[in-house]
């Protein structure tokens, strides 16, 4: 299983700075202590975009950023992801907020607000109707 994680890993990587597999076996074990496969994966494709472009002497092979924890950037992954989340749902719950009043605003609210309100249960079939967000 273990080597199947790490060909995502490999895979997400920039070909051009893969090398020494059985070193980034060893250095991808570590690094599971502390990040999920789907993380880890998330983190080299992050490293990757963020460092197209750049000339090979100012990158990092793969197997040292295993070894040297350049991935602890999904950290920040982690965090963005938190921070987006608790800013998609104070979102809905203004949304709710405008459909329950029958506020103005309720023509700027997206089919997709209106159904995941009402998977929330921040609003109600009858509620959003009202409103005219929903027919």
């Amino acid at each position: 299983m273990e080597e199947v994680d790490l060909d995502k890993i490999w895979a997400a990587y920039p070909s051009d700075r893969r090398r020494d597999r059985t070193g980034c076996r060893r250095h991808f074990a570590e690094a599971l202590g502390d990040a999920s496969v789907e993380e880890l994966a998330a983190a080299a494709t992050a490293y990757a975009a963020e460092s197209d472009g750049y000339t090979r002497s100012k990158v990092c092979l793969l197997d040292n950023w295993l070894r040297l924890g350049k991935w602890r950037h999904v950290d920040a992954l982690r965090q963005q992801k938190a921070t987006s989340s608790e800013s998609a749902e104070k979102i809905l719950r203004q949304v709710a907020g405008w459909v329950k009043t029958r506020h103005g605003m309720c023509r700027h609210v997206t089919s997709g607000q209106v159904t995941a309100a009402l998977q929330r249960g921040l609003i109600t079939r009858d509620e959003a109707t009202a409103a005219g967000v929903l027919k």
